[in-house]
């Protein structure tokens, strides 16, 4: 038989090693947060990341929307700003609005 193309088994492996993850474990696809919460399916379920500049703006204008989207569906808050930056990402702003992840 003919050797497939040069890097064509380390591929094959890393595939099959996540397939049998997703078999394993839960493996959500990560998506941006939508500032109009709409309702998903369970199989359009799937992480939702959101810049701390964003998530401050959503807060301010739509509270009580966030904390109900958030009591059924994932959101991680992330900074925009370089760690060196003057201001801070404050995890406990986005905790209190219901975001279940802060990255730091």
């Amino acid at each position: 038989s003919r050797p497939g193309p040069p890097g064509a088994a380390p591929r094959l492996e890393a595939v099959a090693a996540w397939e049998e993850a997703s078999r394993r474990f839960a493996c959500w696809q990560g998506r941006p947060l939508d500032g109009r919460f709409p309702q998903q399916l369970p199989s359009e379920r799937a992480a939702h990341f959101v810049p701390c500049d964003e998530l401050r703006a959503l807060e301010r204008r739509k509270p009580q929307q966030m904390t109900e989207y958030h009591r059924q569906y994932l959101t991680i808050a992330f900074p925009v700003a370089p760690r060196k930056a003057p201001a801070n990402f404050n995890p406990g702003a986005a905790w209190a609005c219901g975001v279940q992840a802060a990255a730091l």
